[in-house]
């Protein structure tokens, strides 16, 4: 009830008017006072926001925020997003103080004041700001904040320029604080202001989101946060660990030390019983749910957010982890509120976990969820184009709703995993869906009729490794030697469990390397899961009809329904496809009794060429003949948009269009450059392995020089000239000879194999012209596949 009521009383800023608060002589008279960290005053004459600087040279934690976004996924821009936070200091010089943001990238942690300000002398830091002081009052400074506040802080014109959507820079006519958003707490001041970015030239994703494209007008939010109070105990980084952390240069450490450091990054949480095997929190961490989430978004949100209570319970906290409303009125950007918002854009697209984070220390100030809201939409379209539930007996989708809410709880237990300091572990899957820091894709099988069923195709709750991550970062220890030792045998657990920690650097794009972490995969055995998946893709294909669509829509709009499905398999053929050429390695330290990086077993790597081949057969690629007249071009007043298929045939249908995709996908990924030169290198190493040319071999073979036998088949027609073209940008691309000689050698074998046909004589005379002046020009440009990312 205590801390209730200062909360309360904390939400409500001093607002004085001027001739109640005559101050700095008389300076401020008629102007508006909001008192708490930083007083701030508004002057509604002049649209000036003052703030009275008192505290010089002491370290202040500082954040600038989008209170508005752009509301586009590509731009990247949206409502509720966080920059990173900044030490920053205020410093007194003449008329004007000084912003000044601390260079922590480099330290040295050390009690000798010389040592720390060696190191400060040698690194720039940053002026943020000149403030222009108004007037003073003994030690305190009245600034103006104004000019600064109008400035493109956040970064918008960078990001929009990076992204070729345009050049823009602020207008300042146009840009004004908002004196609505003006406050100061007991622990946070907050700024706010119109920023309006005046541009030339704005690209596609402007002019598709903006009313006026030219003109993109977004708020800007600048926080100033007291720093935290001391007593927060650093817990050490592990690379197997699960945890983000934040990583600087020691100049202070022995020559036998390595001078990266790394602070691991959490929330500040204690038992208000240190001795109890089980205690409950001195503040436990409450996160709020969004009020803008309807139901029963809201009720999923809270719902999954709260299955972590269970790993802070086995960490030995009881009731530690709480979710909630976010209560009326109250601020998303709140430093006070761990918020899990709710938030738009034109297009599906990711989700966030993001954190404000004391970079000194690692503390976790403030957890702050982002969840696109289209995704939602997506899975649901994914349920109803693999079991057609409107049929002629009415809506049977309730299955298919639930499949989205499923994955709408686990997608709000995995952004709030995030925010408490956890990275994405992409070895989960593998273990019995070990984690929801894994990205699931949806467990769909074929029951005991052959029909595809949804049931349990998103866990419920967290898995074994969340509660053993939570436990590294949260379990609280009598001393430093107890929690040492307790942390070792954290991670021996979870070795002893077969559970892993492989993250992004290591998963993300063909070019990596693991074989044992992927995203969006299922299965303890990848390959097992993709002949299963293939099989509930052919049986969703066989039922595909305009029953996946609900009663009232366009007949249209069955491409877009088609398009999760017939690709139903793309992230599964992805974790197929780094088994070849691929590696296995743990993130070990020197010591620890871990297994060495190896590779694949040869007859894993052919087992995974050959499923690839597999699924690339015309059988697998062509679109069902019953489903063809079904596919109409958009309805008046729609259009084709990314989730469709990239078409050469104007409005109609263009039946070759989802082979030559998928094709793609896969061709791209197994002629990856890094891919090719891994397998020379393994075969150089161990003769038994697979090498590139029989992968080449095997690639033509069976994807290529078919085509004479497929003459009448649009599919396999077009399927095969994609995987040609691949081997081209193989030849071109490749960053090592020897994989560019490979190549080049295998396309000069072809012509003299293409012996019949139309379409094998036209492809062995593409080959020779492109022999003769191997050129990027002499091919078409992929087409541009549908997104699978994010679902």
């Amino acid at each position: 009830m205590r801390q209730l009521t200062l909360c309360l009383l904390l939400m409500v800023p001093l607002l004085l008017p001027g001739n109640a608060a005559a101050a700095f002589g008389g300076t401020t008279d008629g102007m508006i006072r909001h008192d708490g960290f930083i007083p701030l005053w508004w002057d509604a004459d002049k649209g000036r926001v003052l703030a009275e600087i008192s505290r010089f040279d002491t370290d202040l934690l500082y954040v600038v925020s989008l209170p508005t976004g752009v509301g586009s996924n590509d731009i990247g821009l949206d409502r509720g997003q966080l920059g990173g936070t900044r030490v920053v200091f205020f410093r007194r010089s003449g008329p004007r103080v000084l912003l000044v943001e601390r260079n922590m990238a480099f330290r040295a942690q050390t009690d000798n004041p010389d040592e720390r300000r060696a190191v400060e002398e040698a690194f720039a830091q940053s002026v943020l700001a000149g403030l222009e002081v108004i007037a003073t009052e003994g030690e305190v400074a009245l600034v103006d904040m104004t000019s600064y506040l109008k400035t493109d802080a956040y970064g918008v014109a960078q990001r929009l320029a990076r992204l070729e959507e345009g050049s823009f820079k602020v207008d300042a006519d146009r840009s004004a604080p908002d004196p609505d958003t003006l406050k100061s707490f007991s622990k946070n001041a907050v700024l706010e202001a119109w920023i309006t970015l005046a541009g030339s030239k704005p690209g596609a994703q402007v002019a598709s989101v903006v009313p006026t494209p030219n003109t993109i007008t977004v708020k800007q939010r600048h926080q100033f946060i007291a720093a935290p109070e001391a007593g927060f105990a650093l817990r050490a980084f592990h690379p197997r660990s699960g945890f983000f952390s934040r990583t600087y240069q020691d100049y202070a450490v022995t020559l036998e030390q390595r001078m990266r450091r790394h602070l691991l990054i959490r929330h500040r949480l204690e038992k208000a019983d240190p001795d109890a095997a089980l205690s409950d929190a001195v503040e436990p961490l409450v996160y709020y749910v969004d009020r803008g989430a309807p139901e029963p978004i809201r009720s999923a949100l809270i719902e999954g957010a709260s299955w972590w209570n269970a790993a802070f319970e086995a960490a030995g906290f009881r009731n530690a982890f709480q979710v909630r409303l976010l209560p009326e009125g109250a601020d998303p950007l709140d430093i006070r509120y761990n918020v899990i918002q709710w938030v738009h854009r034109s297009t599906r697209g990711w989700s966030y976990g993001a954190s404000i984070v004391d970079p000194r220390s690692g503390e976790i100030i403030k957890g702050h969820v982002s969840l696109g809201s289209l995704r939602v939409r997506q899975d649901l379209l994914i349920a109803q184009g693999l079991t057609a539930p409107f049929d002629a007996d009415g809506d049977q989708g309730e299955a298919a709703r639930e499949m989205a809410l499923a994955r709408l709880r686990q997608l709000s237990a995995h952004e709030v995993g995030h925010t408490l300091g956890l990275a994405h572990n992409f070895a989960a899957s593998a273990v019995n869906d070990a984690s929801v820091m894994d990205y699931p894709h949806p467990n769909v099988r074929l029951d005991g009729r052959g029909l595809v069923s949804l049931a349990g195709a998103y866990d419920v709750g967290i898995g074994e490794w969340d509660k053993l991550a939570i436990a590294y970062g949260y379990r609280v220890y009598p001393d430093a030697a107890a929690e040492a030792a307790g942390l070792a045998n954290v991670l021996d657990e979870a070795q002893q469990q077969g559970l892993r920690f492989i993250s992004d650097a290591d998963v993300r794009g063909p070019a990596t390397a693991h074989a044992g972490g992927h995203l969006w995969d299922n299965g303890a055995d990848v390959l097992v899961r993709y002949a299963e998946l293939l099989a509930v893709r052919e049986r969703a294909l066989a039922r595909f009809s305009p029953a996946v669509l609900p009663p009232g829509r366009p007949l249209a709009l069955l491409e877009e329904a088609l398009v999760p499905v017939y690709l139903l398999h793309r992230f599964q053929a992805e974790a197929v496809t780094k088994l070849i050429g691929g590696v296995d390695y743990d993130y070990a330290l020197k010591g620890e009794s871990l297994g060495r990086g190896s590779s694949v077993a040869p007859e894993r790597q052919r087992a995974a060429l050959a499923a690839l081949f597999d699924s690339l057969q015309p059988s697998v690629l062509r679109v069902p003949e019953s489903l063809l007249p079904h596919l109409l071009p958009p309805a008046y007043g729609d259009g084709r948009t990314r989730e469709y298929f990239a078409h050469r045939t104007a409005n109609s249908f263009d039946r070759a269009a989802p082979a030559r995709a998928l094709t793609q996908l896969v061709t791209q990924m197994l002629l990856e450059p890094g891919r090719a030169q891994r397998l020379l290198q393994q075969r150089a190493a161990d003769r038994t392995q697979l090498g590139l040319r029989e992968m080449l071999v095997a690639y033509t073979d069976r994807l290529i020089l078919p085509v004479s036998a497929r003459e009448s088949d649009p599919t396999g027609v077009e399927s095969a000239w994609v995987a040609l073209r691949e081997l081209q940008r193989l030849a071109l691309n490749a960053a090592s000879d020897a994989v560019r000689a490979a190549a080049l050698a295998q396309l000069q074998a072809l012509p003299g194999a293409l012996r019949r046909g139309e379409q094998a004589q036209q492809m062995a005379a593409e080959i020779r012209r492109f022999l003769e002046a191997p050129a990027a020009e002499l091919l078409p440009e992929r087409v541009t596949v549908p997104p699978g990312s994010p679902i």
